[in-house]
């Protein structure tokens, strides 16, 4: 079965340990771009976050965003699709999340915003390398419009009861998933990585067997599970290893270059047969 589309997570899947793109992962990606496949960065990252990457790659695709709650195309450089989260919504969650205490980010517009800047503001801008805007005000009161995204920034050990809360509270509205140890992203129900990555493939006359994902964390799984050739990271964690049938190395060991290296020898890899994205 030919492979017309590569999808990466970024975060401990494409990146490496010191969060670059390396020369091998690089010509690996040029390789089955060259081949005719695309190749799709999907990342819970703002778009603003993930550009930089998706130039130095020349990405043949759109990016995928938000975990999946936005599509954006890279060339025209607008959204292609959206599931935001109703602005109402956002604000009983996020009414919620101020209750217990916890610190927190709104993604709207081309930017994103918190009520108060602290050390996990600071670490988060190192990380990413963009730039919070901050309201001095509860984020409760202050959110504009619909949202791409709620992400809860939660001390070490603190997810395995504060997830599951905010979960059971808003399961008819809301998808809540882990994307680290202390990131808790919500986006509106029905947007996923793998279900925006779908609607990506069906639109160019791509067949979930015929797309292959890389991921190492649990906001990876509905695209690893969904793709024909999903690959779990060595790093990831084992509950994502668990339900995933194939692993690839680890992000440090340019895992993801090795299996497509392999890949591009066999020569799977091809172009999508339906129109252009």
């Amino acid at each position: 079965m030919a492979i017309r589309i590569i999808a990466a997570d970024m975060d401990g899947t494409l990146l490496s340990l010191d969060k670059k793109i390396t020369p091998r992962t690089q010509a690996a990606v040029q390789a089955a771009m060259d081949a005719g496949a695309l190749f799709v960065l999907n990342s819970g990252r703002m778009a603003e976050s993930i550009m930089p990457y998706a130039r130095q790659l020349d990405v043949n695709a759109p990016i995928i965003c938000f975990n999946g709650a936005l599509t954006y195309d890279t060339r025209a450089m607008c959204p292609s699709a959206c599931i935001p989260l109703d602005k109402e919504v956002a604000r009983r969650i996020m009414t919620m999340v101020e209750e217990l205490g916890l610190y927190a980010q709104g993604y709207w517009g081309h930017e994103y915003y918190c009520a108060q800047y602290n050390d996990k503001t600071r670490v988060y801008e190192e990380k990413n390398r963009v730039y919070a805007h901050v309201t001095q005000q509860p984020l409760s009161q202050v959110i504009p419009s619909d949202v791409y995204k709620l992400l809860v920034i939660l001390d070490p050990g603190q997810m395995r009861t504060v997830l599951p809360r905010l979960a059971r509270a808003f399961e008819q509205v809301a998808s809540c998933s882990a994307s680290s140890e202390t990131y808790l992203e919500i986006v509106a129900k029905g947007a996923s990585k793998g279900a925006a990555l779908r609607a990506l493939g069906a639109s160019c006359g791509v067949a979930p067997s015929e797309i292959m994902a890389f991921g190492d964390e649990l906001n990876d799984l509905s695209m690893l599970t969904m793709a024909g050739y999903g690959y779990a990271m060595a790093n990831a964690s084992e509950a994502v290893r668990r339900q995933v049938r194939l692993v690839a190395p680890s992000n440090g060991e340019d895992g993801l270059a090795q299996v497509m290296e392999r890949c591009a020898q066999e020569g799977l890899f091809a172009a999508p047969r339906g129109v252009g994205v």
